[in-house]
This record gives C-alpha cells, structure tokens and sequence, in this order.
C-alpha cells in the first residue's frame, strides 16, 4: 500500500464535505480507482465521502487498513491485472468491514456475499458485500446467545460433569485436559475436554507415528487417528457421544468460543486455510458447527477447510439455530464421531 494519494489530492473533497455522508477508501491503483471515486462522489443516493485512494498490495496491507481507515466503507476497484490480488484480500475484507463493495464491468459475473448492484459508469457497477460478523448488532446478538446457552448447558448437565469426574477420579485420571488451540485473531487458548487419553499421551503419538507408517499418513492427512491406542475405555465411550467436549461450554461462557463456529484448530492447521486463514481468525471457533453436522471424521480435511469457509462466509443467527438442533441429532446418532 505504497501508492497512498491523501484527501487533499481529491479535488472534490472539500465541496462534498459534510452532508450526512459516510467516509469512504477506494482500493485500486491507475485511473480506474480514480474514476470510482469520482464516480462514488457523484452519486448522492450512496452518501459516500472519499477519503483516500489505495493502493492494493495484497494482505499485507490489512494492518494499515485496520488501523487508518476501520471505520470507513470500503469500495474495491481492480485494474484487470490486480484481480488476483483482490481474490485474496477480499474475503478477509468483507470479515473485517461491515460494508465492502467491488466495482465490475456491467457483464461481468464475479460474485462475493449478498450484493445489491449500483449503476456506476455505463460499463460499470458496484456491488455491495455486507458480512455479518462484521456488523455490532449480529455480533451482540450471536455473544448473547452464547451466554445464555453456555450458562443453561452447564447448568443442565452439572450432574453428568460430576458423574464423568468421579469415574475418571477412580482410575487416577485428571478429568479435565486444555488443548491449546487457535482462537479469533490468531489468540491461543486451552480448549477444554474430558480426558480420554492416557497422560502420556503425546509421548505414546511421537512413538506410534516413528513406528507406524499407516498412522503417521493418516494423522498427517487428518490430524486424527481411527484406533487411536491412547483413548481410555472411558474416553472411547466419551467420543462416541461427543461429551468428551461438553467441558467447553466453559470456553464459550468465557468468550474463547461461540456455541456454533468453525472447528477450533491447532497452529499447523492454519496452513490448510490458505488465503481464507485470515477469514477464519477473525471468527471464534465453535463448540459445534457445520463439520459436526455433515458427516465430521468421516469427511475429507478439504472438506472441512471448505464447510468452516462456507460457514464464515454465510453465517446468520438462524443457522445457528439449526446447526444447535441437528447437533443434538447427531449425537444421538453417534455419526462420525470416534
């Protein structure tokens, strides 16, 4: 973002200031980011102010972003040649800015989010991308949620968290393991389960993978084990049922996770996001979520990456509403879980 031209530079700033209008950045170089912010300004229905014209520079230049121009309206207007440029940046815009736009040709058929087209130029449009996680009152109202059925769940199920407790007690168990995990903008945090493991755990996966060709492909590719030998006998009935993870309605009522997010994730796994791990970070992972409910181990790791992408990219409260009931289905089922 090396090609910053200030406001002062915009000959028409000063006549348009004021009047209700919100302040606006254009992502672009040349004279095409120059003629949308003649074009935006122009267009009183849009109640825009530009403030600055931007070079695009890929993700990099997010921190800049953040930092200048958070509470601006982004409009993004590629030259043909930085349209790669903005596939990579755009999906993390649209997690990180309540209202983004992309300018296309009239013909052009490229679509991102929910989008409600404005006549620009003869040959262009603008396209407008509204993300709800970036918008306060969807975010109050999913934390809401969270409370309210993070402290009811802990309630309910109080006597089953003794009752697991007592019988991991009895085999001189620890009944409770943190897993650090990745959480919103890339935070670490322990992801709590019920232990299902032996305590030597990660010494017990080091030796089976030197000595195990079969598990070591299969928990490089999946990062999970089928006939895992670490599992306890309690901790086998545990994942069958998926309470092993109940302990995490503690994480939620805390703010580390959401009741229904994408699945929480160790740092290796961030690289099998590629350019949407900057979408990701900017959620908190879920208790439950879509990969629990479409077939969860029993899916390929790209198929997960793409249903928490899908999820991110989509998301209202409404779904998770249905990803809360089919969950419970789900366990019921014991589908895909070991």
């Amino acid at each position: 973002m090396s090609d910053r031209r200030p406001a002062s530079g915009l000959p028409w700033r000063a006549e348009r200031r004021g009047c209700g209008r919100r302040p606006a950045v254009v992502l672009g170089s040349g004279a095409q980011a120059r003629r949308v912010a003649e074009a935006v300004e122009s267009k009183p229905e849009l109640k825009l102010s530009v403030t600055d014209v931007l070079e695009v520079s890929g993700s990099d230049a997010l921190a800049e972003m953040l930092l200048r121009f958070r509470d601006h309206v982004v409009v993004v207007a590629p030259e043909p040649d930085e349209v790669a440029s903005i596939g990579k940046l755009l999906p993390a815009l649209t997690v990180l800015w309540p209202k983004v736009g992309i300018v296309v040709p009239t013909l052009n058929t490229l679509m991102v989010g929910n989008r409600t087209p404005v006549l620009l130029t003869e040959d262009t449009m603008l396209l407008w991308s509204r993300n709800r996680f970036s918008q306060r009152g969807p975010r109050i109202a999913k934390r809401a949620v969270d409370i309210v059925g993070s402290a009811l769940g802990i309630l309910l199920f109080s006597p089953l968290f003794l009752t697991i407790w007592v019988c991991n007690a009895l085999t001189g168990q620890p009944a409770f393991y943190g897993h650090r995990r990745v959480g919103r903008f890339g935070r670490s945090f322990a992801c709590l389960k019920f232990r299902t493991m032996t305590v030597n755990a990660s010494e017990a996966l080091d030796d089976l993978l030197a000595r195990d060709p079969d598990a070591r492909r299969e928990w490089h590719a999946t990062y999970k084990l089928k006939n895992d030998p670490r599992v306890t006998r309690l901790g086998a009935l545990l994942r069958r049922t998926s309470l092993d993870e109940l302990p995490q309605l503690w994480n939620v009522l805390k703010g580390d996770m959401s009741l229904v997010g994408p699945r929480p994730i160790v740092q290796d796994e961030l690289r099998y996001y590629g350019d949407q791990a900057q979408s990701y970070l900017n959620v908190k992972p879920g208790l439950t979520g879509v990969w629990q409910v479409s077939g969860r181990n029993d899916t390929s790791y790209d198929e997960r990456v793409s249903l928490d992408r899908w999820y991110v990219s989509n998301w209202c409260l409404w779904y998770d509403v249905v990803i809360l009931f089919k969950t419970l289905g789900v366990m019921l089922r014991r589908s895909g879980a070991y």
